[in-house]
């Protein structure tokens, strides 16, 4: 094809020569290029909307690119050591006095049957109940340490215990002392006694259930509910009972009542809680 036989484009009519395209591009800035590179490229006016990619959340740092499963802490020896010992002496206090579950239940709600266990299992004295309340007050311990306070260790753990074990007696010992300003000797001593096996209950029941909730960590809340709840029916039984042993067996009146409510069974255990909490 010769280049005398090409058509000039100038005869043309109308002919639109804006459209044509120069065989320069640097120098006339070709069209076709400039329309591709406006769909690719970045546009300086144009606002960049950027948005969090949906596995951002589940991205691993560089220094840990390999998913290593959690382990649960192993619970300290000496949790299992107080809990062996705490097992150790309820077994031997059922051993020595002859006790049975059914028969402590049977005695907490009936005096008679209270009073001939006692007699026939030969603890007649209040020195032989001594071992209850450090069972009972060790369970409590453990399972305030815990709930609330597993960071202070061995050493929290045994303050608290040893103030619960002081705290027992020195609420006795205010009982007592009520009962002899309110002259209601009677009732007192009948509802300590029957005090002592409601703890012996409880030390029967939370010993197994420190075990689940410390050994089994899969049930750990529900544990923990479960052992709240026995002992706030432990505490709501005792009040009961309480009760029906000063209305009875004394002549106690509303206001010893009173003072033996506020004093004796709330004030411990909202101190106990304070003391946990902060």
């Amino acid at each position: 094809m010769n280049l005398s036989d090409t058509i000039d484009l100038s005869t043309l009519p109308f002919y639109q020569w804006d459209s044509v395209l120069s065989a320069n591009p640097q120098s006339s800035g070709f069209a076709g290029i400039e329309m591709i590179d406006s769909v690719f490229c970045k546009h300086p006016e144009m606002e960049i909307i950027s948005r969090p990619s949906m596995f951002e959340g589940h991205s691993l740092a560089v220094e840990h690119s390999q998913m290593v499963p959690r382990e649960n802490p192993a619970s300290p020896a000496w949790i299992f050591v107080i809990l062996l010992l705490l097992a150790g002496l309820l077994t031997m206090y059922y051993r020595n006095h002859k006790l049975t579950f059914g028969g402590i239940i049977s005695s907490l709600f009936n005096l008679r049957t209270m009073n001939r266990m006692l007699r026939s299992n030969n603890i007649l004295r209040t020195s032989q109940f001594a071992l209850i309340p450090a069972v009972a007050t060790g369970c409590i311990a453990m399972f305030a340490h815990q709930v609330a306070m597993e960071s202070t260790g061995i050493v929290g753990f045994l303050l608290l215990w040893v103030g619960l074990f002081v705290g027992y007696y020195l609420r006795f010992g205010l009982m007592r002392l009520l009962a002899i300003i309110f002259e209601n000797e009677n009732g007192v001593s009948l509802y300590i006694t029957s005090s002592y096996l409601f703890h012996l209950l409880l030390s029967t029941l939370l010993i197994p259930l420190l075990l689940l909730l410390i050994y089994l960590p899969w049930g750990t809340i529900t544990l923990e509910y479960i052992m709240i709840g026995v002992v706030a029916l432990e505490i709501l039984l005792r009040v009961l009972r309480g009760f029906q042993l000063f209305l009875t067996n004394s002549n106690s009146s509303r206001f010893f009542l009173f003072y033996y409510l506020c004093v004796v069974e709330i004030a411990p255990i909202l101190v106990l809680i304070k003391w946990i909490i902060e």
